[in-house]
């Protein structure tokens, strides 16, 4: 395929495939580590897609709620399972930077999430109703995990060098 995508594209296409529950995780050996030969390119998603496959890996789990308030961006919670209860929210823009107020639960009530791809710096602490107002960038995605969750610590660290596929 010689068909040029948009840098902030492809990240968007990778969080669908990786954290939407109907997604399919394939992930593209280029996109991950770059290519040489004809076609060179470095790695997609400006380095943060091993931080997208860890983010499904640890956080995708359950059922899923849509969020469709805008034409030009998206939002959606996985609300986790009883073996791991965390769940993720995810918010993108086509457009410009977004925001949306998703429902995470209340017994999360209390909780500071943060953006595990670091595009948005913005923490969001949980209301007592369990809704949180999370943002995103313009022509970005954020995803959303409690600060203190099992296996968050590993995400400065997750790079392409040092991966392996779950």
């Amino acid at each position: 395929m010689d068909t040029p995508i948009a840098p902030y594209f492809k990240t968007l296409a990778y969080a669908i495939m990786l954290m939407r529950r109907e997604g399919l995780p394939c992930v593209f050996w280029g996109d991950l580590y770059g290519t040489k030969g004809p076609h060179t390119s470095s790695a997609a998603c400006e380095g943060k897609l091993p931080a997208l496959v860890l983010g499904r890996k640890l956080f995708a789990y359950g059922e899923q709620t849509d969020y469709l308030q805008s034409r030009t961006s998206i939002g959606w919670v996985r609300h986790g399972t009883w073996d791991r209860a965390d769940g993720c929210v995810v918010i993108m823009s086509i457009g410009g930077a977004a925001k949306n107020s998703m429902f995470v639960g209340p017994t999360k009530a209390g909780q500071v999430w943060t953006d595990i791809l670091g595009n948005c710096g913005d923490a969001v602490t949980i209301d007592d109703r369990g809704y949180g107002i999370f943002r995103c960038a313009d022509k970005s995605v954020s995803v959303y995990v409690r600060k203190e969750a099992p296996g968050r610590a590993d995400f400065g660290a997750c790079h392409p060098a040092k991966f392996t596929m779950p």
